[in-house]
């Protein structure tokens, strides 16, 4: 009984052991085996557990992917995809594994035949067929200059300054680094201190920058220091020497020789050297400013009246015949007609001093001798507001800018060794003299005149006057020493010298009667005046001119 009982102990035990497994289990436990549940080195994937490492179903864990490589047999490696075997006619030439065997070496030019065989070279027309490189020929500017295949058309003509255009045809610019610049010869650099100024290819960089005034340092930058001859050392400016007058008071060569000593009060003669109180500088020479000049001309009111064209003043009086007419005879006599004696050679030289008013706008001559031979004249006049005054034969051209409109006393003065010109008592221009004594020659038709070409004007009223008009007027037949200058040699009549309009009576009301019936001239000028909506001029007396009686 013992025994029997035991062993239905022993057996509800384990029956019970079964049953309480059997209550473990879920109907849900009858679905698919969790991934854990693959033996190791496999994976589950479509619902059974396959290799880890079988590309078909991809490489790793947890992928269940194919790998898809482009013309590759796929293989696992480290759990990647990699390239086990390339496909016919497929090769791996970048060793990506990403893009499988992306090669076709029977038509990639790069790779024909095998990976590396490239048919590629340099401006060629290449291509692949069947594995075999087929070469055609060079491609546009292109060419092959070294006649080596290897290489295929190497030169590029549109570039290559030792074949520029066609093979060979090297570029050869003087004085420059060649450059080919689409199949045409350019200067690609220049030399150091050279330079391509011109433009022109040809000559190359034709220009050096060190010496060169007109390019000194730069193209176009110009070495020319005012008032002074210019030096281009190193590509520097420099000043060579300054222009007879003028100075580099300030040792800067930008703005040339700045300083005028004929008339700069600081650098009077030289530099540094300035006047005192009261003097002004006169060609150069501290000197007293001449107050009696000044108030003389504050004192010149009168004018005298002309617009009639072109008529000229006999000094000496009458003539009867005139050079440049030859066989024609005026048997009363020809006013407006130059005198033989006026026109011959002056030893000494000559001089005139003129005293005019200038109403700052109008130009034209001032006094003019020796006619219509440019050669042998002796002129004064003004245009575009500057004075100019020239000698005979190889005397230079003397000019100065005017000031605002006013009162002027110039001189001018001509030799054979020198001309100078003064303005108000200054010497404002010099040079060189006419080489010989100053002649004015007979034959060159009319010999004097004072405003040929110009209206002359009066002046109705003090500081109230319009154009030219000359107040004052001294012919001299010598010149007076060079440098020197005197109100009272100006304006004093003298051994050998003839004036017209005398200090003392300048004023025009002051003017005999005398004058209307020598020259038969009356007043001219209204209607233009009165057109121009000036003032009427010379609303007294009926007269023109004055002309002096006396002959050298």
């Amino acid at each position: 009984m013992l025994l029997r009982a035991s062993r239905s102990a022993t057996i509800a035990t384990v029956l019970a052991g079964l049953c309480a497994a059997c209550s473990l289990v879920s109907p849900a436990d009858d679905a698919e085996p969790k991934q854990s549940d693959c033996p190791a080195g496999e994976k589950r994937c479509d619902g059974k557990c396959v290799p880890s490492d079988d590309p078909t179903w991809g490489c790793g864990s947890s992928a269940c992917q194919p790998c898809a490589l482009d013309g590759a047999d796929a293989v696992c490696i480290a759990g990647q995809c990699r390239v086990g075997a390339c496909q016919p006619g497929r090769a791996d030439c970048d060793g990506a594994p990403a893009n499988g065997c992306e090669t076709t070496p029977a038509t990639d030019p790069e790779h024909c035949g095998g990976c590396g065989k490239s048919c590629v070279l340099p401006g060629s027309e290449t291509s692949c067929s069947a594995g075999h490189c087929t070469l055609g020929g060079c491609k546009p500017g292109y060419a092959d200059c070294n006649a080596a295949a290897d290489d295929g058309c190497e030169t590029n003509l549109s570039t290559n300054a030792a074949s520029c255009g066609a093979c060979g045809a090297a570029c050869q610019i003087p004085q420059a680094y060649p450059a080919c610049v689409g199949a045409a010869c350019q200067v690609g650099a220049c030399y150091t201190g050279r330079g391509d100024c011109d433009g022109k290819v040809l000559n190359g960089c034709e220009t050096d920058l060190a010496t060169e005034l007109a390019h000194c340092g730069a193209c176009n930058q110009a070495c020319a220091p005012s008032h002074a001859a210019g030096k281009c050392s190193v590509g520097a400016c420099e000043i060579a020497s300054c222009q007879s007058g003028w100075a580099d008071c300030n040792g800067k060569p930008g703005d040339g020789c700045e300083v005028d000593l004929k008339n700069d009060a600081a650098h009077c003669g030289s530099c540094g050297k300035a006047v005192k109180s009261g003097e002004v500088c006169k060609s150069g020479v501290p000197t007293l400013n001449d107050a009696a000049l000044i108030a003389w001309l504050g004192q010149q009111n009168g004018g005298w009246c002309n617009d009639q064209f072109s008529k000229f003043l006999n000094l000496c009086g009458t003539v009867s015949a005139c050079p440049w007419e030859p066989g024609k005879v005026y048997p009363t006599g020809m006013l407006f007609c130059c005198d033989p004696k006026l026109m011959r050679t002056y030893a000494d030289g000559l001089a005139f001093d003129l005293g005019f008013h200038w109403d700052g706008v109008s130009g034209g001559t001032l006094v003019d001798a020796g006619g219509d031979c440019e050669q042998k004249r002796v002129s004064c006049g003004i245009s575009k507001g500057a004075l100019t005054c020239q000698g005979p034969t190889v005397a230079p051209l003397l000019s100065i800018p005017l000031p605002v409109a006013g009162r002027f006393l110039i001189s001018y003065r001509v030799t054979a060794t020198y001309n100078e010109l003064w303005v108000n008592g200054v010497r404002v221009g010099t040079g060189t003299g006419s080489g010989t004594a100053p002649t004015l020659l007979d034959k060159c038709g009319p010999g004097f005149n004072l405003g040929q070409r110009i209206s002359y004007w009066w002046e109705s009223s003090p500081g109230q006057w319009l154009r030219f008009a000359p107040f004052f007027f001294h012919f001299r037949d010598q010149a007076p020493a060079q440098n020197s200058w005197s109100l009272a040699d100006s304006i004093t009549k003298q051994a050998h010298s003839v004036m017209l309009f005398e200090p003392g009576t300048a004023n025009g009301d002051a003017w005999p009667d005398a004058v209307e019936a020598r020259t038969g001239l009356l007043c001219g000028g209204k209607d233009e005046a009165a057109k121009e909506g000036f003032p009427i001029p010379c609303a007294g007396k009926k007269w023109v001119a004055d002309a002096a009686g006396a002959c050298l």
